[in-house]
């Protein structure tokens, strides 16, 4: 067990079974002057990791496009790879909250390797948001929307549907997860087969357990802006949230503390299921005093590359005195951490 210096953490006088190595603590992308960056996806593929995520593409305007962000000579390589639809389009104004699986995905008549779900609106405001799906034979692009959204939501100025988050559990079913903010806000669960694009199936929409949520005054939380991720050697769903309360001074709207969870696969779809509570990365951890937007180091499936250890990428912020003079929205930069999962699972 690592010291607590070291960021092993207790909650409730029991250990968590995530013990988290500071050393690995690391910057994985330095936001240039201007840009915004947040909401990533990570994709492992062997050695190779690729990542796209939220990030605005004309200095100083906050407008979100999808990047794609890879390591090459120099440095890390950003590139636009998915804008907002046509001007009438349900998504014409933000593109954002990237989730990417691969698969056999037959889109007009061409078969693609690659889906990204992401959240899109049609004004300049947080709300009309719904879940839409685009697909790919590179995660680099083109990408090619589906003109219709895959989880709608009536646009009436509510915040909507968004936050997907895609993955196959062990029995290759491909589960879409995402945020419905009509209140109270919740998570959702739905089971999709997007192998015909002419007839895609959209099962029937689950609402998630929240049993093990809690906020930090110990009454009870919701989802929002959370990810999955698959554990096949324990066959659990492992979970990474934002932890209510928001805090009390600027940016109130971005949080300073995510928990990781995680539940017996069987039990995802049973709405009366118990999440147990692995590991919590905070600002005594980081360093940071908002840790915001993250998600797991998963496989083209969403699975996690390894049963013994988890990698956590996450969006960080300044607050409070850290920001005078500037908006937060410029200090988003992308980070890393890894956890080590306990030998005892």
């Amino acid at each position: 067990m690592l010291a607590m210096a070291a960021g092993a953490l207790l909650l409730a006088g029991c250990a968590h079974k995530l013990e988290w190595r500071k050393e690995t603590l690391r910057q994985v992308y330095d936001t240039p002057e201007g840009f915004y960056c947040y909401a990533p996806t990570i994709v492992r593929q062997g050695s190779r990791e690729q990542i796209l995520a939220c990030h605005n593409s004309e200095p100083g305007i906050i407008r979100d496009d999808i990047y794609h962000i890879e390591s090459a000579a120099g440095g890390m390589k950003a590139v636009s790879v998915f804008k907002a639809g046509s001007d009438k389009a349900w998504d014409s104004f933000h593109v954002c909250d990237p989730s990417v699986v691969s698969g056999k995905f037959r889109f007009q008549g061409v078969q693609y390797p690659w889906a990204m779900f992401y959240l899109g609106n049609n004004v300049d405001a947080s709300r009309n948001n719904q879940v839409g799906v685009a697909f790919a034979k590179n995660l680099r692009g083109p990408w090619h929307r589906h003109p219709e959204p895959l989880v709608p939501h009536p646009p009436v100025g509510v915040w909507g549907t968004g936050q997907p988050s895609a993955v196959y559990d062990g029995r290759d079913r491909l589960l879409l997860f995402y945020t419905t903010g009509i209140p109270p806000t919740a998570g959702y669960v739905r089971e999709v087969d997007l192998r015909d694009m002419a007839a895609p199936r959209v099962g029937p929409e689950i609402k998630l357990s929240t049993n093990g949520l809690m906020r930090a005054n110990g009454s009870p939380d919701h989802w929002n802006n959370f990810e999955m991720a698959y554990d096949r050697k324990r066959d659990r769903f492992w979970a990474l949230r934002e932890k209510r309360p928001y805090p009390a001074n600027e940016p109130t709207k971005i949080t300073s503390h995510l928990e990781v969870l995680s539940l017996p696969a069987s039990d995802i779809l049973n709405s009366n299921a118990q999440w147990r509570v692995e590991g919590v990365i905070d600002p005594e951890l980081t360093g940071h005093l908002r840790n915001h937007n993250a998600a797991f180091v998963r496989t083209p499936t969403g699975a996690l590359p390894s049963s013994d250890a988890i990698r956590i990428v996450f969006a960080t912020s300044c607050a409070g005195d850290e920001c005078r003079g500037k908006l937060p929205l410029w200090t988003y930069d992308l980070w890393e951490i890894t956890g080590r999962v306990g030998r005892g699972e």
